[in-house]
């Protein structure tokens, strides 16, 4: 089984190159061949209405039957897949470049990173589907799907570049050029090909996201099918197979890393993005910290203006950033405007909230069990990976099937995409316990629940709250596509509303606000950091 570990934070990132774990298979794949015949079993004995939940079998028999269907269809998914792929990770490797060279102006730029990574994907498909024709969307929301762990992955590794290197090429006359191209992009390849393994399923699921929102051919084409004619075995069958799709993806480019990078150890770095100067007088660092801010929130808005102008929007459907301030603040039903997405938006984050609670505290126990247990680790960890290359929009329509449209699905879509970076990180940290620590409790008689109470979980958690950073904004992504295509609640029905009914000044301002949501929410979690950290975390020398 091949694995990675990415913490998509700009706080603290850690990366490992996936690395094959040999022996060890039987126990885990009895289990999921036992657990298969036990989902055959209930679904036509206890269930027994392949409406809600057919059997594997019946699955399996649709794919057969559904064989002359689907080279097409995913043709067109990977065409369209592949082009953002690489359109994104040129961009995305291009401005990491950029950035690391910025200096003193790297702080505004990350925060513009930091914004692009808040801003969910669904949030702007309807926009791009008015905006652009062809397959531009989804090769656009591919391409924005990659663009985040791509430039992560680089940006740790460009950083990681050993300083006794730099030194030597410093000494012997060497200038930026230099070091760069002899010492920091090869340091830059382990983390740059551990973002990559997470950008290759990520562009599939920007693909199958624009083919929602309305396309010739692809699998989220054929999904949409499916549902609108209950043909239920059908759409499990295409999430197969955007699972086995999303799946390879992720393997073949783990093995194109590690035939790279074979003098690599796993890599395990930590990537710090300061919010703001820590040394100085109070109101020093103050006002830098809100320059800094102003700065971001200038090059967002400059950005946006700039993609208008380039991309040539036509002007029933470009908004920008004086059009939405007009929506919210001088337009005479800016008052309305508000209250609706005041409305919705708190429709939203309650959600997004219960759901994040959700996964969290499932992955927090869920980790602990596992890692307390090798045995239960080695069954249940690989059908994990397997479920969290179901992408979400495949697996909502299943979700709907099984558990119907109300506020349970809806829940439990949050919490899915937000339980998986946290179990996974959590798992890499106890992976790393000391072996000091570990000697130390068992020579005083403690068990494996005594070393993950008093050892594990503190140590562990500054890995917890860098993966609720990443955890807080993909919350608000599985609500919203729930909102989009299960409950037509929140702002994401107002979202995709607007945007499909041509009342764009509705939509743009929708997904500002979700965006400037996303945002908090990410902060939020930087704010309750410290304070956890500083009472329950790991003694550090600055105590």
């Amino acid at each position: 089984m091949s694995e990675a570990v990415l913490d998509r934070t700009p706080a603290t990132g850690t990366f490992r190159l996936p690395r094959p774990t040999l022996g060890g298979w039987e126990l885990p794949a009895l289990v999921i061949v036992g657990l298969v015949g036990l989902w055959e079993l209930l679904a036509r004995a206890v269930i027994a209405d392949p409406l809600v939940v057919p059997a594997p079998s019946q699955i399996l028999n649709q794919l057969w039957q559904d064989r002359d269907l689907y080279p097409r269809n995913v043709a067109a998914t990977l065409s369209a897949a592949a082009k953002g792929f690489v359109l994104g990770n040129v961009v995305a490797i291009v401005v990491a470049l950029v950035i690391s060279e910025m200096g003193a102006f790297a702080r505004p730029a990350l925060r513009v990173v930091v914004a692009f990574y808040c801003l969910p994907i669904i949030a702007i498909g309807p926009l791009l589907q008015a905006m652009l024709s062809g397959d531009a969307p989804r090769v656009a929301l591919a391409a924005l799907s990659v663009f985040f762990p791509t430039l992560l992955g680089t940006l740790v590794g460009l950083r990681s570049a050993d300083p006794r290197s730099l030194d030597i090429i410093r000494a012997a006359g060497g200038g930026r050029w230099t070091a760069l191209r002899k010492v920091r992009i090869r340091a830059a390849l382990p983390g740059l090909f551990a973002g990559l393994c997470i950008a290759a399923p990520a562009a599939l699921l920007g693909a199958v996201v624009g083919e929602f929102l309305g396309a010739d051919a692809g699998l989220g084409v054929l999904m949409v099918v499916s549902l609108s004619s209950i043909e239920t075995a059908r759409a499990w069958g295409v999430a197969l197979v955007c699972a086995v799709l999303t799946g390879g993806a992720f393997a073949l480019v783990g093995a194109i890393g590690r035939r790279c990078t074979g003098w690599a150890a796993a890599v395990d770095l930590t990537f710090d993005v300061p919010s703001g100067p820590t040394s100085g007088p109070r109101w020093r660092r103050w006002t830098l910290g809100a320059l800094t801010m102003v700065g971001s929130i200038v090059i967002i808005l400059g950005l946006w203006e700039l993609a208008l102008r380039l991309l040539d929007v036509p002007p029933f459907v470009a908004r920008g950033p004086a059009d939405v301030w007009e929506h919210f603040v001088t337009a005479p039903d800016a008052a309305a405007n508000r209250r609706v997405v005041a409305e919705a938006l708190w429709v939203t984050t309650r959600h997004a909230l219960l759901g994040l609670l959700v996964g969290t505290a499932t992955a927090v126990g869920l980790a602990a069990l596992l890692g307390m247990s090798a045995t239960v680790r080695r069954i249940v960890y690989p059908m994990l990976i397997a479920l969290q290359s179901v992408p979400i929009v495949a697996l909502t329509p299943l979700l709907v099937l099984a558990l119907g449209r109300g506020l349970l699905t809806t829940i439990l879509l949050a919490a899915l995409v937000s339980f998986f970076p946290t179990l996974v990180n959590l798992l890499a940290s106890f992976s790393r316990t000391s072996a000091t620590h570990t000697d130390l409790v068992l020579a005083y008689g403690g068990g494996p629940l005594t070393l993950m109470a008093k050892v594990q979980l503190p140590t562990a958690l500054p890995v917890l709250f860098a993966s609720l950073r990443v955890a807080a904004p993909a919350a608000l992504l599985g609500v919203i596509v729930a909102e989009w295509l299960v409950t037509g609640g929140g702002v994401g029905s107002l979202m995709v509303g607007g945007a499909l009914t041509g009342r764009f000044d509705a939509a743009w301002a929708a997904g500002v606000a979700v965006t400037v949501l996303s945002v908090v929410l990410y902060g939020l979690v930087g704010l309750l950091e410290r304070p956890v950290l500083s009472k329950f975390g790991p003694v550090t020398k600055e105590g």
